[in-house]
């Protein structure tokens, strides 16, 4: 693996990090919130942050500004099916189930992006053990409920479309400058859908405010390690390194919230880890 390569793996590495905890957050404060109101609150805190890094990065101007836009329409569309599924599944099953997307990316990545993003042998075989995985999470007696799986299986196919059009964006901007629009695209849809469907302005009880800082901070550092994993290296490889995102996603289950994996989901968990680690050592 080349070392561009190498470096955007490791950043895919770190985005799933910052994912999981996110995911964490959100899990709890969809007791008591309701997901447009996370998102819009998640946004608003993660603007200034974004903005900082961007000017940090040299400019928040775009080049592409229209797939800047379809990004954000693809991204606010994941988010709202993703949160929505946290409150019916555990951390672990929503990691699982969100590895459907590579197949999806390696699938249309080469229609859109060009020749370059055709994936080799290995990266095939670390994608059906996705598959796979989630297939035996999804099985009878798995541990994924039938309303929260559809949730985030929807969420996987907005995602899927929003890292390709990320990988494209790669080629024109700076990723700090893509989050930061990303944000505040996302967090203006979000406060019109509360206002236009719920009849209020977004809201939340001050006690939450460090979880919802929380999430607005791991949000964005999450981005801005994805978009720029996307940048270094294809979009298929990119999207299968974060498999690894599973092994944080048992751990914060089994801590945080006290819930054993089953058996199905260590089987299932064990090919995801396993095709992410072959992935490692796959050019």
């Amino acid at each position: 693996m080349a070392r561009e390569g190498r470096r955007g793996v490791l950043f895919m590495v770190g985005a799933t990090f910052a994912f999981t905890a996110m995911i964490t957050l959100v899990k709890t404060l969809r007791e008591t919130m309701p997901t447009l109101d996370i998102m819009f609150w998640r946004g608003l805190v993660g603007i200034p942050v974004a903005f900082l890094l961007a000017r940090r990065d040299g400019t928040v101007s775009l080049v592409r500004r229209d797939l800047v836009l379809l990004r954000a329409i693809l991204g606010t569309g994941a988010m709202f099916c993703f949160y929505t599924a946290t409150r019916m599944l555990t951390v672990a099953d929503l990691s699982f189930i969100h590895k459907l997307q590579p197949i999806l990316i390696a699938i249309v990545a080469p229609l859109i992006l060009g020749r370059s993003e055709r994936v080799g042998r290995k990266v095939w075989v670390v994608l059906a053990a996705g598959i796979s995985g989630c297939a035996m999470l999804l099985a009878p007696d798995g541990g994924a409920g039938l309303a929260g799986g559809l949730w985030g299986l929807g969420a996987v196919m907005f995602t899927a479309g929003a890292h390709i059009t990320v990988r494209k964006l790669g080629e024109t901007d700076r990723p700090a400058a893509v989050v930061l629009w990303f944000q505040v695209i996302m967090t203006l849809i979000a406060g019109l859908l509360v206002v236009t469907t719920i009849g209020r302005l977004p809201r939340f009880a001050p006690s939450v405010w460090p979880m919802v800082l929380g999430v607005g901070i791991a949000a964005v550092a999450g981005q801005v390690m994805l978009t720029t994993a996307y940048k270094l290296e294809r979009a298929a490889t990119v999207a299968a390194a974060s498999y690894i995102q599973a092994v944080w996603a048992l751990g914060v289950d089994l801590v945080v919230f006290g819930v054993v994996p089953t058996v199905w989901g260590l089987a299932g968990g064990a090919l995801i880890v396993g095709g992410g680690l072959l992935l490692l050592r796959s050019d």
